[in-house]
């Protein structure tokens, strides 16, 4: 789902889409020239009416309808073709989808010279009834290995000892 803001220009939050820069906009339902405005269908669901520069509807041949684009851009408003639109912009998803958690268990710690190489599995509980059953489910096998040169952090790490491991994109 596109991600979503408030924009001024409109009074309503409108979905974000990206080509060279960042514009806001939605589908036109419907256009009344007559009027100066155009409906939108807001990322709620909601129709919305804007009022619109009157060069929306300077050039009979070549006017906003339904299905085509409203666009806002740095408070500047115009109008895009379905077709334009959809093959030049891209929607602005939401940049934190949710993280995947693994409950992990250390299962041995490799010393070298100047490094330790910490292993972790995931746990497992072959009892349906246990402390770590539905972690057993979610993810029942598996290695993180992870070599660490700084002692600070390598020294938190205890064989047989269990830890909550968040992977999120960077």
């Amino acid at each position: 789902m596109p991600r979503t803001a408030f924009c001024a220009a409109v009074g309503a939050a409108l979905a974000l889409f990206m080509s060279h820069q960042q514009v806001f906009a939605a589908p036109i339902v419907s256009a009344a020239p007559d009027r100066g405005e155009v409906t939108i269908a807001l990322p709620s669901g909601e129709h919305h009416t804007v009022a619109v520069p009157a060069r929306f509807f300077s050039n009979p041949d070549h006017q906003p309808a339904a299905g085509d684009y409203f666009m806002v851009h740095d408070e500047f408003q115009t109008w895009c073709s379905k077709a334009l639109f959809e093959s030049a912009l891209s929607p602005v998803v939401d940049a934190q989808p949710s993280p995947v958690t693994a409950k992990m268990r250390c299962h041995y710690i490799q010393a070298g010279d100047s490094h330790r190489t910490v292993h972790l599995h995931p746990v497992y509980d072959s009892d349906p009834n246990g402390p770590n059953a539905s972690w057993s489910k979610a993810t029942p096998s598996g290695q993180v290995s992870l070599t660490i040169t700084n002692p600070g952090a390598y020294e938190r790490f205890e064989e047989g000892k269990e830890y909550m491991v968040t992977f999120s994109p960077a």
